[in-house]
């Protein structure tokens, strides 16, 4: 059985996505050496749920190590935010960024972007939410993300492909529908409060049981052999920080709902980027050693 999309749930949340107008964005304004993008792809899983790809970053990386991580990255000039995830997504794991280079029935369906975000790097994030469909309504072909397509992609460069299951993610414990998981229900979640934007700033950090689903790693070649031994025995995969955030975010908008835990209630950060352009930072000249300090979030703050 493959996509369920009879699921009343499903089709409201989706709806709810395609529905959505962000706000006008600082995205394209900032310098190109400061844009990025990242794809969020929803697909139904064999009960009619939603769940959120995510990768883990391979241990051969110089940045973020080991880390959850959305498909995406730096835009290239003339892009769009949909061309930079799409881009990225193809040269990270392997998903066609043409749909006849897909194989059939699936079909990729970009539902909306959300509001942009401010990496501590300077970075400026799109979030773009696709779902991708794995039913043919003229051919009557039917078939599982997870089984028939997943498997297929080419983890190049990330240690590991996964899912999480999406409206879970306004929850604080394991769903009670999922069975045979690791450890305690309780395990799904923790939070925690830090400063960041000159307010306090809510930390989720999810983990997500990895016992129950399929996991993609990069094909063995002498190269990548050791880029996914750090994931070995691992029973739960962690997510948090602005994945986390932006997952969560999308949740809401898919979901109307709020989480039950505490969080942030404000939707991405264009207000802060655009305070902090004003002060000069956000420049066109990008360095490795970028990061924003509280020195200068208070600043912009103070406009």
């Amino acid at each position: 059985m493959g996509e369920n999309t009879g699921s009343d749930i499903l089709q409201q949340a989706l709806d709810r996505l395609r529905a959505y107008q962000a706000p006008p964005t600082v995205w394209a304004e900032v310098p190109l050496s400061r844009r990025a993008a990242v794809l969020i792809l929803l697909f139904a899983d064999r009960k009619g749920d939603l769940r959120a790809l995510v990768t883990i970053r391979a241990a051969t990386l110089k940045s973020y190590t080991g880390q959850a991580a959305l498909p995406g990255g730096k835009a290239e000039a003339g892009e769009t935010p949909f061309e930079t995830g799409r881009r990225e997504a193809s040269e990270e794991i392997g998903l066609p960024r043409r749909e006849s280079a897909l194989p059939a029935p699936f079909r990729v369906e970009h539902l909306c972007e959300m509001p942009t975000n401010l990496a501590k790097t300077e970075l400026v994030v799109r979030p773009c939410v696709a779902f991708m469909h794995s039913h043919d309504p003229k051919t009557g072909l039917d078939a599982d993300v997870a089984k028939n397509l997943l498997p297929r992609l080419d983890s190049r460069e990330v240690a590991a492909v996964f899912s999480v299951p999406f409206k879970n993610l306004l929850y604080s414990e394991d769903s009670p529908d999922e069975l045979d998981l690791p450890g305690r229900p309780s395990d799904w979640y923790k939070g925690s409060w830090s400063d960041w934007h000159e307010v306090q700033w809510r930390m989720h950090q999810f983990f997500v049981p990895v016992t129950n689903q399929v996991v993609t790693k990069p094909k063995i070649t002498e190269g990548q052999k050791t880029s996914a031994d750090f994931l070995a025995g691992k029973k739960r995969y962690r997510v948090f920080g602005m994945t986390a955030r932006i997952l969560v975010d999308c949740a809401r908008y898919a979901y109307d709902q709020e989480p039950q835990f505490e969080h942030n209630s404000h939707f991405g950060d264009e207000n802060m980027i655009g305070r902090l352009r004003k002060i000069g930072r956000l420049g066109p000249i990008r360095r490795r050693t970028d990061e924003l300090t509280k020195e200068d979030l208070a600043a912009a703050a103070k406009l």
